[in-house]
């Protein structure tokens, strides 16, 4: 997808973006530009280590990146970029990851910050400032969040997505708090979910989360067929039974059918775990085995 990337600043958001930068497959070359030396303080809050104390920050960076990936051609230039001051050789994609604000003419593809608690991938060009002047965070980000902010940013970038901000100078925003936001959505409905009483059938416990799931499987199955399978669709999953609309809207049914369904497979597992999804305009109840595989 990329073979030759650029990236601009290398600090907390910007060094753990390059590590991860550094794994995406078919990537031959990748060029890093900072003129900082790592200090105490970055250690703790980034992905420099105590050893790297005192080195330019593309030099301690090329050493944990190699670590990683031996076969990788990096370029690391330990200068301050200018934009058209500084010529930049071709390049599939240049990120810039640096803390400041500043007039931008094109040469860049993305400028990659944070704000509040929010990832911006700000891909547009000809951007130009009153007064160039240095960003700061706003709220104070632990080393966990930078990382896992620079890992949304790669899966993005990764995923070809990026490509269409290019070309269509889009603003792109990532919440840094989605995950915590959707696991406190999902705890708010497992702890107001219904009462059930259940008529017991050999083999409902098998399924670790049919109790939080049944209230989903009545609202699609009441718009939609489903089809139930064991696996995922977009795998070679064994189709076990089409279950039409309005077919499984009560509690009892759902709970017999399923449990029916664990009994009946040729292979069996200790327990499986329910996962509801659409692929085209079919949707799907997998039960996926609990393997224990990583």
């Amino acid at each position: 997808m990329y073979k030759d990337i650029v990236i601009i600043g290398l600090g907390s958001l910007g060094g753990f973006f390059a590590e991860n930068v550094s794994r995406m497959k078919g990537l031959e070359s990748l060029m890093m530009i900072d003129p900082d030396i790592v200090e105490m303080k970055n250690v703790g809050k980034s992905i420099y280590r105590r050893k790297d104390i005192g080195k330019y920050k593309v030099n301690a960076l090329k050493e944990i990146i190699k670590n990683n990936n031996d076969s990788l051609n990096i370029i690391g230039h330990p200068i301050e970029y200018h934009e058209n001051k500084m010529c930049l050789p071709y390049s599939d994609l240049i990120v810039d990851c640096r803390d400041v604000i500043c007039n931008r003419s094109g040469d860049i593809d993305i400028r990659m910050y944070i704000s509040f608690r929010t990832l911006i991938l700000d891909c547009k060009r000809n951007f130009k400032v009153t007064n160039q002047r240095s960003g700061r965070y706003i709220q104070y980000l632990n080393m966990g969040e930078l990382s896992a902010a620079a890992s949304t940013a790669f899966q993005i970038i990764s995923s070809g997505k990026v490509k269409d901000l290019v070309k269509k100078q889009m603003i792109h925003q990532v919440s840094m708090d989605y995950q915590s936001t959707e696991i406190s959505k999902a705890i708010k409905v497992y702890e107001n979910r219904p009462d059930i009483i259940i008529d017991q059938f050999n083999g409902d416990e098998r399924i670790r989360n049919l109790h939080e799931m049944l209230p989903m499987i009545i609202e699609s199955n009441m718009i939609n067929d489903l089809t139930v399978i064991v696996g995922q669709q977009n795998c070679i999953g064994d189709r076990i039974k089409k279950i039409n609309k309005y077919e499984m809207i009560e509690y009892n049914k759902i709970v017999k059918s399923l449990s029916e369904i664990i009994q009946s497979l040729p292979f069996q597992s200790e327990y499986y775990t329910l996962v509801i999804n659409k692929e085209k305009d079919e949707w799907f109840i997998e039960l996926l085995p609990e393997t224990g595989a990583a």
